[in-house]
């Protein structure tokens, strides 16, 4: 089943800057990401020798998104099972991967992946690493150590060893991350309208826009980006390098900004609201996506990627204030 039919099906739902994936997990908060700017900013942090914090941030992420929203009556299937079945189409269905497969010997687990998202982008990463680490602790309920890795954009191979310690970490309750992400109102443009006025088009299982690709993943992540502070200053300029490369360079300042409402608010980050005035502009964002993980909700990640696309509108752009509220978020540019 592609995104498409998902869409089609009612299996994502998509409306006033919200998307929510019903697909076999149980409803949860999706965001769309220009795969380009994380896998980027993945390189950067790599160079920096900053792996192994990466490879934590994905490990906790998929800890957190599995053993909170799994429901329990998938739980009662072996994790093999889970893996090889209901995990491998929901990744596959959202144009994550190609193909996924994982077996056991043992304590010790291979897992097989052919065109996972970030790895097909970049190459070799920690990222991805700590990625299936996660997912693996959080549904064979203990830790793992890496016995084995290898990564090529096509097929990665990673093997890991259960150990006999159980492995918890600490973070928000379902009922507490569904209220957070919840919509009061629906209304607005949707991916539908993207696709139907060609802004968006699908081919195969992937989604994209002027030739980049868009990829549907739970929200989680950017806080923990946002929270462990990797780089950050950093972030503004890789989306500045991706957005000045694809923005029309005739489109007037307006029409780039109305682009960039529509984007966000189309791509799961909220209800946007951009108001601009003299060298000043306000960006207000009703309903930003909250995360799993027990500590602050952070947006910082966000706010930088947005000053990048508007450093690729005026060079000049930079944050002046951010204010926060409930459900509530405020950013005010200037040049």
């Amino acid at each position: 089943m592609k995104i498409a039919e998902f869409l089609r099906r009612g299996i994502i739902r998509v409306a006033g800057g919200v998307i929510v994936n019903y697909f076999k997990i149980g409803g949860r908060r999706h965001t769309l990401y220009f795969g380009e700017i994380p896998a980027k900013y993945f390189l950067l942090c790599e160079r920096h020798g900053f792996g192994d914090e990466l490879r934590r941030i994905g490990q906790k992420w998929m800890y957190l998104f599995f053993s909170t929203l799994t429901p329990s009556y998938l739980r009662r299937l072996s994790p093999e099972r889970l893996l090889n079945n209901i995990v491998k189409k929901m990744w596959a269905n959202l144009g994550l991967i190609d193909d996924f497969h994982v077996e056991r010997e043992g304590d010790t687990l291979c897992i097989e992946v052919k065109r996972e998202g970030t790895t097909e982008l970049i190459g070799k990463n920690s990222f991805q690493v700590g990625f299936h680490e996660g997912v693996l602790n959080a549904f064979y309920n203990k830790e793992t150590e890496v016995v084995n890795v290898r990564q090529t954009k096509n097929r990665c191979i990673y093997k890991f060893r259960l150990l006999p310690r159980s492995f918890k970490i600490e973070g928000k309750s379902k009922d507490e991350y569904r209220r957070l992400n919840s919509l009061p109102r629906i209304s607005g443009v949707s991916i539908q309208d993207m696709l139907k006025n060609k802004v968006f088009y699908l081919k195969g299982q992937r989604l994209y826009f002027r030739g980049k690709i868009i990829y549907p993943v739970e929200n989680t992540v950017i806080h923990l980006f946002s929270n462990k502070g990797l780089m950050l200053d950093k972030v503004s300029c890789i989306s500045y390098d991706f957005f000045q490369k694809i923005l029309k360079r005739d489109a007037s300042e307006n029409e780039k900004l109305r682009l960039l409402k529509n984007l966000m608010q189309v791509m799961g980050w909220g209800v946007f609201n951009i108001i601009k005035s003299n060298d000043m502009l306000r960006v207000n964002i009703e309903n930003p996506p909250y995360g799993l993980q027990k500590e602050k909700d952070n947006w910082d990640f966000l706010i930088k990627m947005i000053l990048g696309y508007l450093m690729a509108v005026n060079k000049d752009y930079k944050i002046e204030e951010v204010k926060e509220g409930y459900k509530f978020l405020g950013i005010v540019f200037s040049t």
